[in-house]
């Protein structure tokens, strides 16, 4: 579809989003434990076709297109921070929690896409996994959907996910390679002293002075001791201690974050955080102790994202209007031109474009160096797949029977130099459409069947490089030693004829 038009599809889904994202708002959930959110989001997905599964306290969902293998992830966060809203709002929260940092936004986002994905499916290559993730703040979201096997089942091969931010201007996407968002880590200190009666602190340790202090001090590290150009916040956002005015406690607590763009810079403010609590609470007769309490890492964005929006925009915006009006009118001076060619040599014959129709694509036998000092062989055997053998990963967990044949050799007929030959390279240009496509050598014997390009092939329906583009083959002979020694439905081969 046109992106356009695709646009002007999402536009009258504005009443549908802002009322899904006021939903979410008045009715926010925190932590890691969203039942009305989960019911909510659940239902909205069931009628547009979903079969949502929860997972891990979230929920995730497929839509699959045309299925090439490849998968792509979507992600949304579904938690509300605590707190009390006074926006005013005639869709407020009054629960005490609060959608303070986008994350209903988010949601409603991600409906509306699977709304779009949905209504589009036949469109699509591929699969795309939704997912939406509880307890973002609280860091334990993302890992209890990762143990629950969120990345697998399908297995993505890029995640895609998004924040709004208030500074930015409405319609505008910020997006930048490498190191993007800062990493989080939560800590608490804990601190100890001895209570006493207010009227008499002389008799005890206060810990309420001391966490003061320590309070303190934590503001130095970011302005003193790290260098002026390097990003580095601390914030300590709860401190408690007590439970009456005049009664001076055995506990004070303080919790906080340390946000950094480098996990080498958390690693040294965590530990001069750890130095300074213990060696303030110790020279004013106390004791404190440090803990890590939570931890993400810095998000770190794919350059190739940066390539591929630039390209679609100077596309979409460039290319595709004229490419588009100019084919048309080459198809309808195409035809009057063919018209002429036929009626100037009626005796000639003329063959159908090669397009939807069938074709032959020629090429050799070749490996090739993607990279300086790398050198891709153009045969691999049974061998390389045996190199791969990880019954912990779906698609490296091998067959029993191909282990068994291994280990015995027991190759028979399909015996080469001690092994199997399995694919081969060659240097056929190969688009989408292509896998399953016969391979036959020069005297017209089938050889193999295509089965994908290379890594570095991707590339060449816009830019062929003779020098990297191959085709990866699945040798003929694999074919028939799976069917002959993995099915044992040797009988098969039986009706086949055999090139010497």
């Amino acid at each position: 579809m046109d992106i356009q038009e695709l646009r002007r599809e999402a536009q009258t889904m504005q009443p549908q989003l802002t009322a899904d994202r006021r939903r979410l708002h008045q009715n926010p959930e925190a932590g890691a434990v969203l039942p009305e959110t989960v019911a909510y989001v659940k239902g909205r997905l069931t009628e547009m076709g979903y079969h949502p599964q929860e997972l891990g306290g979230g929920l995730t969902a497929t839509v699959t297109g045309t299925d090439t293998g490849r998968c792509i992830l979507l992600r949304a966060d579904m938690d509300a921070l605590r707190g009390q809203e006074q926006s005013g709002l005639s869709f407020r929260s009054e629960n005490g929690c609060m959608h303070a940092c986008g994350h209903d936004m988010h949601t409603a986002m991600l409906l509306g896409a699977a709304q779009l994905l949905m209504q589009h499916r036949q469109e699509l290559s591929g699969t795309v996994k939704l997912v939406f993730q509880p307890d973002e703040e609280g860091f334990t979201g993302a890992k209890s959907m990762l143990a629950a096997g969120v990345l697998q089942a399908p297995a993505p091969s890029e995640a895609l996910a998004l924040h709004v931010h208030s500074g930015t201007p409405s319609g505008t996407v910020l997006c930048g390679s490498g190191t993007f968002m800062a990493g989080c880590t939560l800590f608490r200190i804990t601190v100890r002293g001895k209570g006493c009666h207010g009227a008499m602190p002389e008799t005890g340790v206060d810990p309420i002075g001391i966490a003061a202090q320590i309070w303190l001090a934590l503001q130095e590290i970011t302005g003193r001791e790290l260098p002026a150009k390097t990003p580095a916040v601390v914030t300590v956002g709860r401190f408690q201690a007590g439970q009456a005015p005049n009664i001076i406690p055995d506990e004070a607590v303080l919790e906080g974050t340390v946000r950094t763009f480098d996990r080498a810079v958390t690693a040294r403010i965590m530990e001069r955080i750890r130095q300074l609590s213990e060696g303030i609470a110790s020279a004013f007769r106390g004791s404190a102790q440090m803990e890590e309490l939570a931890s993400a890492p810095p998000l770190q964005n794919d350059p190739a994202l940066l390539l591929a929006e630039a390209f679609n925009t100077f596309y979409n915006t460039k290319v595709d209007g004229t490419y588009k009006r100019l084919n048309t009118e080459i198809n309808t001076l195409y035809r009057l031109y063919m018209k002429g060619l036929m009626e100037m040599q009626p005796d000639r014959t003329f063959f159908p474009d090669a397009n939807l129709t069938l074709r032959v694509a020629y090429g050799t036998v070749e490996g090739y160096s993607p990279v300086d000092a790398v050198y891709y062989e153009p045969f691999s055997t049974i061998d390389g797949i045996m190199e791969k053998d990880n019954p912990d990963i779906y698609d490296y967990n091998i067959p029993q029977r191909l282990r068994d044949l291994y280990r015995t050799k027991e190759y028979g007929r399909w015996n080469v130099d001690g092994s199997v030959p399995v694919c081969f390279l060659a240097t056929n240009h190969t688009t989408g459409g292509n896998s399953g496509s016969p391979v036959l050598n020069g005297r017209g014997q089938l050889v193999g069947i295509n089965f994908d390009r290379t890594w570095e092939s991707t590339m060449s329906d816009y830019e062929f490089d003779v020098v990297k583009c191959r085709n990866i083959i699945v040798d003929i002979r694999y074919v028939l030693f799976v069917i002959d020694r993995i099915g044992n439905a040797g009988y098969l081969l039986d009706e086949m004829r055999f090139a010497k």
